[in-house]
């Protein structure tokens, strides 16, 4: 007799698809093939995903005698469980099954049971079944799992409850290599096996059968017998039917109930309600924080089942609604059973990490168990055993020959599958995966902060997760230094910064250190609990200055209300300076939002070394007969600065003079007078006798406008132009260290201009500038005027005279290209070479194209 799909029709929200979806039929057969689907996509995904190298070294690996892809009756046969089922039962079971499916889950009760006669070998038993799976996917596709519960004294395998269902719903080989890894390290593991199954004469192929939760399965671990508690999962999968599948919804760790699988026996017997009740209270204050994981659990066997679930790949069994505990009854402690492991699945993600990083409130059960220092260090240690080479062959030598029967009677349904083949390199690549999480690139940041004969302090971060002892700073191996006691430094999550901690090391002997020997040094660590040694260089430098954000200039508050020469409206939001002289022997910083003004006639003397930095824009408008003057009459002031104003500064008959480029410790500025991204209009001023700075006036990325201006005995350029575009009319330049102007990657219109003597060049343009100059004089300088990196310079009247080179044009810089000029009605007089032109480059001069010179 065959199963038959009579299922009533389940309501559906009304589509175009309502016919498919209420048809149970057809939801097996395109299920089934969707099923058929994943699991063809997972095998071609571990294939293509290990490299080619690997799966040939595996080929050639004698610890796995490649098994025929076939199945082969002369290796193994699989045992078979032939269950007889009513067509009145198998009709209420088709109902369930056709309810779970439309709900998105299946909640079992133990109401759900039909009766069932089951023959294994000459014995037929009587037993009560029902479908068995929380995810619906247990039941689409034609192998239905079942829960079996044998009746009387009967067993079936020799075990009384047993589960049966696709070998897709534990990774196939994967379970099976899990269960017998954790049992060979004393962890209790559930039997597990492959079978045939036929139901009412119909071969439904080959299932996995898992042992379920009893007396029997602590003593097949040769356990005494004990109570076996876990979190009840009712509440979870209730939640998610009444919400259709939204598994979003939030963690019920803290929520689920404590429970037993022996619900009926514990109620009757006093002894077992005494013992369920001491499992239950030291899981429930393991739960509230009450009790550490040592007094709840042996913790040993728990750090072991967890670093094994990370090596296994079975990562699935430690979710907190999949685990199981044994109350073992002579040590009063909670043991793990491996249950629900998905075996030999490759991983990314070590369970520690997966705690931290993870912000699901599920996690906080791992989290508990890996804040706990016995445990967190016994869960490394064994992950370091677990992660050698040796102990997957051992694991593999052990199991070979049970292997071969398993993957042939997989072969008698799933041929064509190398199931061993991809439990390896996926194991392979998971022992690969601890090491070098055990054996960072880098593990830690390390900074000088002191050093002498007899100590060195160094600044030690932590950059990874895992947590990591110092042990010591050896030069070539040779041990030198040592911590002056233990030093542990806690893993870092991956979305919050480094925590650096001050460290001391004391010579273990004499030796002469200073900082030169620094790069001989190696600091060495290991990840705690293991005893794999990693090195680190040592940075020759501190991290940073505690005194940084107190002492750093450009992060220094503004201070200008202490000073007694200004006067600030708040409501019109200006800053008056104060008629008369204003000396400043200290920093002034002016803050953002306001507009500074000057009344003219005001002199503004710098003096020990301060400086001007300003953030909001400057109306300094003096008159010819009583201009503004910011000077320094001891050459040690620093300049000015307008950094970022929005509005446009003005400057009118301002004298500029002994003025240097502001600096301070690792902040420099090139120009005595600076405006960045600050637009400015200046007229009527002067800029004289700067020193120590690369300008006398540097305008960076802004809109300018200057006219009416004289420039002279400048230091290196007397104009310095920087991504900038504006206008010049009527300046004069003399005695220039270096360029009257410079210009680079700036649009320039210059009108009426006189440089006389110049260091270097007299006009000077590069990357990328585009500049317009008419009536332009030069003289004594050693170039006129140069173009380079394809820079365009257009000159209309003018001249250049006794001067070395008249002019240049040239690529400097590879990132650019060739440079133009185009000049027409410019005189040269005295210039000892007219032209300097670079192959590629350009200038015209009066129409003619002039060739380029050797």
């Amino acid at each position: 007799m065959f199963i038959k799909d009579t299922t009533r029709k389940a309501k559906f929200p009304k589509n175009l698809l309502k016919w498919v979806k209420t048809n149970i039929l057809v939801k097996v057969v395109a299920l089934s093939a969707y099923t058929s689907l994943i699991f063809l996509v997972g095998v071609l995904y571990h294939i293509i995903s290990i490299p080619n190298d690997e799966i040939k070294s595996n080929l050639n690996n004698p610890l796995i005698e490649l098994n025929s892809k076939e199945y082969d009756p002369k290796v193994s046969t699989p045992e078979v469980l032939e269950i007889g089922i009513s067509q009145k039962d198998i009709q209420k079971l088709t109902d369930k099954r056709a309810f779970a499916i439309s709900s998105g889950v299946l909640m079992s009760s133990s109401k759900d049971y039909v009766p069932a006669k089951i023959k294994h070998k000459d014995k037929i038993v009587e037993a009560k079944v029902r479908l068995k799976g929380d995810w619906v996917d247990h039941l689409t596709s034609s192998k239905w799992s079942l829960r079996i519960s044998v009746k009387g004294d009967n067993t079936l395998f020799g075990m009384k409850e047993l589960s049966i269902q696709h070998p897709v719903h534990r990774n196939y080989l994967g379970e099976w290599i899990l269960q017998k890894a954790m049992r060979r390290e004393s962890v209790i593991a559930l039997d597990f096996d492959f079978i045939k199954v036929i139901i009412n004469d119909r071969d439904f192929g080959i299932y996995a059968v898992e042992e379920h939760f009893d007396k029997r399965l602590v003593e097949n671990n040769e356990f005494r017998e004990g109570i076996i508690v876990k979190f009840d999962e009712d509440l979870r999968w209730a939640n998610i039917q009444r919400n259709f599948k939204d598994i979003t919804l939030p963690s019920t760790y803290y929520s689920s109930a404590i429970d037993s699988f022996q619900g009926n026996s514990i109620i009757k017997d006093d002894t077992k309600r005494t013992i369920f009740k001491k499992a239950f209270n030291l899981l429930e204050r393991f739960r509230s924080g009450e009790l550490p994981p040592n007094k709840v659990f042996d913790h040993k066997k728990m750090a072991r089942f967890y670093a094994l679930s990370d090596f296994l790949g079975g990562q699935h069994a430690t979710v907190f609604h999949n685990l199981r505990f044994y109350y073992n009854p002579v040590t009063s402690l909670l043991e793990p059973i491996a249950f629900d492991a998905m075996g030999c699945t490759k991983i990314n993600q070590l369970l520690f990490t997966q705690a931290f990083e993870s912000e699901d409130i599920s996690f906080d059960l791992d989290r508990t168990l890996f804040s706990d220092e016995l445990f967190l260090n016994e869960y490394l240690s064994e992950l370091e055993r677990f992660s050698k080479k040796s102990y997957l062959e051992g694991l593999f030598i052990a199991l070979r020959d049970d292997i071969k029967k398993k993957v042939n009677i997989l072969n008698s349904e799933f041929s064509g599958n190398d199931f061993e083949l991809l439990a390896m390199n996926d194991l392979m690549s998971n022992s690969l995966f601890i090491r070098n999480s055990l054996t960072p690139v880098k593990g830690v940041h390390a900074y000088l902060k002191s050093i002498d004969n007899k100590k060195m302090v160094l600044r030690i971060g932590n950059i990874q997760g895992l947590p990591i002892e110092i042990t010591s700073i050896s030069r070539n191996s040779f041990e030198l230094f040592r911590p002056e006691k233990k030093t542990l430094l806690k893993g870092k999550l991956t979305a919050e910064p480094v925590k650096y901690q001050d460290i001391t090391f004391r010579t273990v002997g004499a030796f002469d250190l200073n900082e030169k020997h620094i790069s001989e040094l190696a600091l060495e660590y290991t990840v705690v609990n293991t005893s794999i040694k990693n090195q680190q260089s040592i940075v020759p430098w501190s991290l940073y200055d505690n005194s940084f954000l107190e002492t750093d200039f450009i992060r220094q508050e503004p201070n200008v209300k202490d000073f007694p020469f200004f006067v600030v409206n708040e409501n019109e939001k200006i800053i008056f300076i104060k008629p008369g002289n204003v000396p400043l022997d200290r920093n002034l910083i002016i803050p953002k939002g306001y507009t500074v003004v000057s009344p003219n006639g005001v002199t503004i003397n710098l003096v020990n070394g301060a400086k001007i930095i300003s953030y909001s824009p400057l109306k300094f408008v003096g008159t010819e007969d009583a201009p503004i003057v910011i000077q320094s009459h001891d050459r040690t002031g620093q300049g000015i600065a307008v950094l970022n104003a929005e509005k446009q500064s003005i400057l009118s008959y301002v004298h500029f003079n002994n003025l240097s480029a502001p600096k301070e410790e690792g902040w420099e500025l090139t120009g005595s007078v600076t405006f960045y991204q600050s637009p400015v209009r200046i007229s009527n001023c002067q800029f004289m006798l700067n020193h120590d700075s690369d300008d006398a006036l540097n305008i960076v990325r802004s809109n300018f406008e200057i006219r009416d201006s004289h420039f002279a005995q400048t230091f290196a350029d007397a104009i310095d132009l920087d991504f900038s575009d504006g206008a010049m009319y009527n300046l004069s330049f003399k005695n220039a260290g270096n360029d009257g102007i410079d210009a680079s990657g700036s649009y320039v219109n210059i009108f009426d201009v006189i440089i006389d003597e110049a260091g270097d060049k007299g006009i000077s343009v590069g990357e990328g500038s585009t500049i317009l100059a008419m009536n332009v004089q030069v003289n004594r300088a050693n170039i006129g005027f140069a173009s380079k990196d394809t820079s365009s310079l257009l000159l209309n009247n003018g001249s250049i005279s006794n001067s070395k080179i008249g002019f240049a044009v040239y690529q400097k810089k590879p990132e650019f290209g060739p440079a133009k000029i185009e000049a027409k009605s410019i005189k040269l007089e005295n210039v000892d070479k007219p032209y300097l032109i670079q192959k590629g480059s350009q200038l015209l001069f009066d129409n003619t194209l002039i060739k380029e010179t050797p």
